[in-house]
Order: C-alpha cells, then structure tokens, then sequence
C-alpha cells in the first residue's frame, strides 16, 4: 500500500463541548453517524480499506531456540532467577525464551509452580534495590501460584493447553486483567477489580500463559519517557540510571531483565517501539 496519506482534518474540542460529542458518541443509535464522521475524518476508514498489496504478513515469527538455549545447562530452579544487575556476556544477555521453558516443561525437569515462587522472589528483589525497578504496580502472589499449580498438574498430566502453559507474561496495566484494577498509570483510575479480562488476556489465559501481574507505564501512555510519578518510575535494567522510554516502560523492564520472556504492552506513537529501541 501506499505510505502517501493525505492530511487529515479532524475537530477540534474541549470542554463542554468535547463532553457533549462523546456523550453523543456513546449513545447506541444516534451515536452511530458521529462515530463514523469520527473515524472517516482521522482516516480510519480509509486505512481498513488499503490494499495489502504484496506485504503479507510473516505467518510464522517464532524461530528454534538458539543453540545457547539455557535449559540443560542451568540446574532447573535457576531458570526463573535472572533479574537485573547480571553480568552480562559481551555477545548481549542469552535470554530464557519461550521454547526454553516449553521444553523444561515438556520434559519434567521444572514445573510451572516452581517458576512462580523463583520469579516472585525475584520481583520482590528488583524493586528492594536502590533504585528499584518498578517493573510491576501490581502482582497477586495468590493468584499467579494458582495459576502456576493448575499449570504444573496439567503438564504432568500431558495435557498443557499450548506452547505458552506456564510460561510468565506481563500485561500492561492499561490493558484490564483480573483479578487486578486498571490503573492505566494513574492515582485516580481502577479504584476496583477490572470486570473481565481483555481479549489479548483472555486469550493469553485460554492458552494456559502465567499471567504475572500489571506492568508499570506512562500515566495514560501520554508521554515516552515512561517516568511515572505515581507508581515509581520503571529503570533500565542495563543501567538503573537510564530511563526504559514509554508508554510500555514496565513490560520493557520486565522483559530486559529476564522477569518474563513476554510482555504485553501497546503502541498507539511509539509506546512499544521506544521502549525497544532504549
């Protein structure tokens, strides 16, 4: 398709007027004409209709595991102990991977219960570290060990749900997931429980992932430094003094520092890909 789009021409509003436009929005039938106004003007529409052209998208974008791949040559229960501060290799940090812990699993040699309580012994230690790294807002111990032990029996019964059983992820506290709030960076948001879990969740949970807890981020992912006054600001685990970039600075963190080989997080101007590049 073609990258010249032309300049788009929305509306600009605040205040009372702005209040009254969503209220109108949101209303079910007579909603339906300004939400569509709303996406035709800001090019929505247009971009569902662009062709792919020749740009598939690449079906399958998980590879092997590398030959350095950590499981057989740790002792199990070290698997989910890499935190920050290592001492890195110069060839970069060899990364626990998905597969790595798919065949740990597979083969008996560690459970995803035994995972669980390494890992949260070491988000515990990241964040009594000066300074911490404020990966996590929020991590239910109770509920992510539940999580674990329904994993661990399904494994050992031969019957894991996909790749994914047990194996740690981190969702980005804008995303809902129970049983945790939606603070989506803030102190006045998710004063209670999200209600259900968000599709990316549902789905993550359908698959028997370890659903780790919600992830630090910019306050409402409106800015790109991902420092956050309310929740501590997430470090670069490769040097505490940097920042991880945002929005998606804690799921950033959580991932460089071996917390969890996946994290979820969300780009709408850089919120993921800041953080990849820092």
């Amino acid at each position: 398709m073609s990258y010249e789009r032309k300049p788009i021409s929305a509306p600009r509003l605040r205040g009372a007027a702005l209040s009254a436009v969503v209220s109108l929005a949101n209303r079910p039938i007579a909603g339906q004409a300004v939400r569509k106004k709303m996406l035709d003007s800001i090019g929505i529409d247009e971009l569902r209709s662009a062709p792919l052209d020749s740009e598939a998208p690449v079906p399958f974008p998980l590879h092997a595991a590398p030959s350095h791949s950590t499981v057989g040559n740790d002792a199990p229960s070290e698997m989910a102990k890499r935190c920050v501060r290592a001492t890195y290799p110069q060839e970069g940090f060899h990364f626990t991977t998905i597969a790595d812990y798919a065949k740990a699993y597979r083969g008996l040699s560690v459970n995803p219960e035994e995972v669980a309580r390494n890992l949260l012994a070491a988000i515990d230690r990241t964040d009594l570290e000066e300074p911490a790294l404020r990966a996590f807002i929020a991590c239910d111990p109770n509920d992510v060990i539940t999580q674990a032990k329904a994993s661990a029996q399904r494994w050992s019964q031969g019957t894991p749900r996909s790749v994914l059983d047990g194996v740690p992820v981190a969702i980005k506290d804008e995303i809902d997931q129970v049983p945790y709030p939606t603070t989506v960076g803030t102190s006045f948001l998710g004063t209670g429980t999200a209600p259900a879990d968000g599709t990316v969740v549902a789905r993550l949970r359908a698959a028997g992932a370890l659903l780790i807890g919600k992830t630090n981020m910019h306050e409402i992912g409106l800015g790109t430094t991902g420092v956050n006054p309310h929740h501590g600001t997430a470090r670069n685990p490769y040097n505490p003094k940097y920042a991880t970039g945002g929005s998606s600075s804690g799921s950033a963190a959580a991932v460089a520092a071996g917390l969890c080989p996946v994290a979820v997080g969300a780009d709408g101007g850089g919120s993921i890909r800041i953080p990849a590049s820092f």
